[in-house]
């Protein structure tokens, strides 16, 4: 699952991947600038697992 996600922040530099899990999952804050990122957290998330 670690390495789903390492993949994933190298092709989407742009994007803090590792902070939208921690802010809006973990923390369950209300951070509406990182909900693309952690939309792309769960797209990778979804391809790993569905292997």
């Amino acid at each position: 699952m670690q390495e789903a996600l390492k993949e994933a922040q190298c092709l989407y530099r742009r994007y803090n991947l590792h902070a939208a899990l921690q802010y809006l999952v973990i923390e369950d804050q209300m951070l509406t600038h990182l909900v693309n990122s952690l939309r792309i957290v769960l797209n990778a998330l979804h391809k790993h697992f569905d292997r």
